[in-house]
């Protein structure tokens, strides 16, 4: 892992799941003030303006996955890059087909190249492409992005050091720590899911809230399904009540699960978390 994020994965955890044998399971509530990530509105007018690979989009429907690539936050790790990146909507009204809900903003994370976001545009909305870490100076790699849409082709480059998006270590201990809901996962293959809820980024009525939410699992060695990639951290979006995640936990990591906002008070609803042991 990155050096800035290695320092912080000594602090243990709030909750540790029991190693015991057989099924496990866990519903973890995400409230969408108390469990949300605070970004300051100049930190992400620059997320969006300089840090991110941005297109802006015509409405239409547009299919977009990962072409090539991988994203490595330790050169030294001993781990393999791994196919990922977080995408950011925003600015028009868009669908996640994933979700089926208009909204004006929202994320998603693309993990593995068979992975994909169908992303019906109602409205001309920018398309963001980056990476989140507290030290980017080790950072290796880079992805390739494929944007298919209405008369419209085009490949983003998403760059490991120069379209990450830095955190610094005091707010990730904290999110971490305090703003998240957090668990430690023993070993064992684990099915993570919605299973109810909506978060909505503000109380306008024409805005549904859409049943979302983001992970960073770290300190340990875990393989997401979809990548077939062990690492020592990574990050991926349940977007809908269908999506899903299937984890396969080789030593003990810490799943974070949280939502980011540049203003927390008019945010509404939460979502329940299933966590299963299969």
């Amino acid at each position: 892992m990155a050096r800035g994020l290695g320092e912080l994965k000594s602090q243990p955890a709030r909750t540790a799941l029991p190693p015991h044998l057989g099924g496990f399971h866990e519903d973890l509530v995400v409230h969408s003030q108390r469990n949300c990530l605070y970004i300051a509105p100049d930190a992400m007018d620059r997320l969006q303006q300089q840090t991110a690979v941005s297109r802006l989009l015509q409405p239409g429907l547009y299919t977009i996955r990962l072409k090539s690539g991988t994203f490595d936050y330790q050169i030294e790790s001993g781990h393999p890059g791994e196919p990922i990146v977080l995408l950011w909507a925003y600015g028009g009204r868009v669908v996640n087909q994933k979700t089926g809900i208009e909204v004006g903003a929202t994320w998603s994370t693309l993990n593995g190249y068979n992975d994909m976001l169908l992303l019906r545009v109602i409205e001309p909305a920018t398309l963001c492409g980056f990476f989140f870490d507290t030290y980017l100076e080790d950072n290796e790699g880079e992805v390739v992005v494929s944007v298919e849409g209405p008369g419209y082709s085009d490949n983003l480059t998403v760059h490991s050091r120069y379209n990450c998006h830095f955190i610094d270590p005091d707010t990730m201990r904290s999110l971490e720590q305090e703003i998240s809901v957090s668990r430690t996962l023993q070993r064992g293959t684990y099915i993570l899911r919605i299973k109810s809820g909506a978060f909505g980024y503000r109380s306008e009525p024409s805005l549904q809230g859409e049943p979302i939410v983001l992970l960073w699992i770290y300190g340990g060695k875990v393989v997401n399904q979809q990548t077939g990639i062990e690492v020592a951290a990574t990050w991926i979006s349940l977007n809908g009540y269908s999506d899903m995640l299937r984890l396969e936990v080789r030593e003990a990591a810490t799943v974070c699960a949280f939502f980011f906002d540049t203003y927390l008070e008019d945010n509404q609803g939460e979502v329940t978390l299933s966590v299963t042991r299969i």
